[in-house]
């Protein structure tokens, strides 16, 4: 049976595993960006990053028929320098046009600081002025719930929308926000907002 896996970073597995997951019928992937362990020490590593998910990645999924799709951003984890991470988030459109790129993600909140929503929402804003959906992530370290709450009320506000098409034109309803990827604290307050929610 063949099956799309929504949600994996594959940079950080081997080739054995896209075999495998060709062997078990995944067809396609969508592969956030995503903290690396370690705090980068500069934008030219983010830009390195990107180019991995735009042009290697593809690559390497197509050698065993998986068709490879992304999400580009600074994660939260990395958000709490601003100035810093507008560096980050510059570098972006350069790749936003590359055909395996589906929008902004994976953002949110990390510890549900100051610093971080004010990238999340500059981030949402990148979305909207290229017409992209954002993929939502909820806190990891802080009250989940909290955190949830705040992202999607500031993902409902009518100033946020962003109408984008989904990945062909097929009759799949427009959604702004496929997302937040979600634990069971996170869910229930995300499905009153209309996203798509994932665990």
């Amino acid at each position: 049976m063949a099956y799309i896996d929504p949600h994996i970073h594959m940079v950080s597995r081997t080739t054995d595993d896209y075999q495998a997951m060709a062997e078990a019928g995944c067809v396609a992937i969508t592969e956030p960006a995503f903290w690396a362990g370690f705090d980068r020490s500069s934008p030219a590593g983010f830009y390195d990053y990107f180019r991995q998910l735009t042009e290697v990645e593809p690559k390497r999924a197509a050698r065993y028929g998986i068709a490879h799709h992304c999400w580009l951003c600074i994660n939260p984890k990395e958000a709490e320098d601003p100035v810093f991470a507008r560096e980050v988030m510059g570098l972006i459109p350069e790749f936003l046009d590359k055909p395996n790129v589906l929008g902004i993600g994976e953002i949110g909140l990390n510890k549900n600081s100051r610093n971080e929503l004010t990238i999340l929402e500059e981030q949402i804003e990148l979305a909207k002025q290229h017409d992209r959906l954002i993929l939502v992530h909820t806190p990891h370290l802080e009250d989940k719930l909290k955190g949830t709450r705040i992202t999607m009320d500031g993902i409902s506000q009518p100033e946020w929308a962003v109408s984008v098409r989904w990945l062909t034109e097929s009759d799949l309803p427009q959604r702004s926000v496929p997302g937040p990827r979600s634990c069971e604290s996170g869910t229930k307050p995300s499905l009153p907002a209309g996203p798509w929610v994932g665990g």
